[in-house]
């Protein structure tokens, strides 16, 4: 099983301060508020109404995560770019289900149509040939006949993509949040490091990301590495709740049952995915964010 990616440079994170001022009208909130999904809704999916289960939706999402992340990585596209495909499949099959639309086209389509969007090269003659490999294991394997199959498959697919996100491509990640709000807030480099895994991770293991702007789940990865780092920010700054600078709706009470909302699913794996822990500094965490820690791979802002 591949990791859930942990790596995003800094670099990749749009230097936007004011995103942690208060603020409960901003235009890329409401942009947010677009695609957040009522958990009636969620549990009345097309795949839900064509037959498939709860949990069997939550291990073709979590398959399909996966899957993007394994094809992202053999391709060399940014965290950034495989992040928003993760999405992409998410949305799309928020209006269609699993068993109409092949799970590895969809999520292939998703990649072709973020290396566009987040400005990353790649031509479709190179996802088309690893994609067949990711999937079938040896690229020589590919006929031309084949090959012209997948190609028009994946093309068809992603125009289906953009017409379902309705030409509405952007996507705006949780992780600057975390990052501008552990800056602000002089967070420890173990805390910062812990919530900015905690936010990669929703988007491969839940569907955090439908249902809730990636302010709000800032706020839940922050404070779930607060509690599994056993640390918090050294000063609240003008006597405010340090959640107030990234969200200014959010009350303490609201926090803490997203949180208790949020623990399981994330640990939550799937029947093809493996879930560990380790023990780091005598405290059991999840095996994510502990890797993300020992390897030391994100300069955290202030570290």
């Amino acid at each position: 099983m591949a990791d859930v990616p942990t790596d995003l440079p800094l670099s990749e994170v749009k230097d936007e301060r004011s995103i942690v001022a208060p603020r409960s009208q901003g235009e890329s909130e409401r942009v947010s508020d677009r695609w957040c999904f009522k958990k009636e809704e969620l549990e009345n999916t097309p795949s839900r109404r064509n037959g498939i289960d709860a949990d069997k939706e939550r291990n073709l999402r979590q398959k399909s995560a996966f899957y993007i992340q394994k094809l992202g990585k053999e391709i060399y596209v940014s965290q950034l770019c495989i992040n928003t495909a993760v999405v992409y499949m998410h949305r799309f099959y928020m209006f269609h289900p699993f068993n109409v639309f092949n799970v590895y086209f969809v999520a292939t389509a998703s990649m072709l149509l973020a290396t566009k969007v987040e400005e990353q090269e790649v031509k479709l003659d190179e996802l088309v040939k690893v994609s067949y490999c990711c999937t079938q294991g040896d690229s020589q394997l590919l006929t031309s006949d084949t090959y012209r199959a997948h190609s028009m498959e994946l093309i068809t697919i992603e125009n289906i993509l953009i017409q379902t996100l309705g030409f509405d491509v952007s996507v705006e990640h949780p992780h600057i949040f975390v990052v501008k709000c552990c800056e602000l807030l002089r967070a420890s480099k173990d805390l910062s490091q812990a919530a900015y895994c905690i936010a990669t991770s929703s988007l491969y293991r839940t569907t955090m990301c439908l249902q809730y702007p990636p302010s709000i789940v800032a706020c839940i990865c922050i404070n779930l590495a607060r509690k599994s780092t056993r640390s918090d920010f050294p000063q609240k700054s003008g006597g405010k709740e340090w959640y107030c600078y990234v969200n200014d709706t959010l009350t303490s009470q609201q926090l803490e049952a997203l949180s208790d909302e949020f623990m399981p699913l994330i640990n939550k794996s799937s029947s093809g995915l493996e879930e560990s822990s380790l023990t780091v500094r005598g405290r059991k965490i999840e095996r994510l964010v502990a890797c993300l820690i020992d390897r030391n791979e994100i300069l955290c802002p202030g570290a």
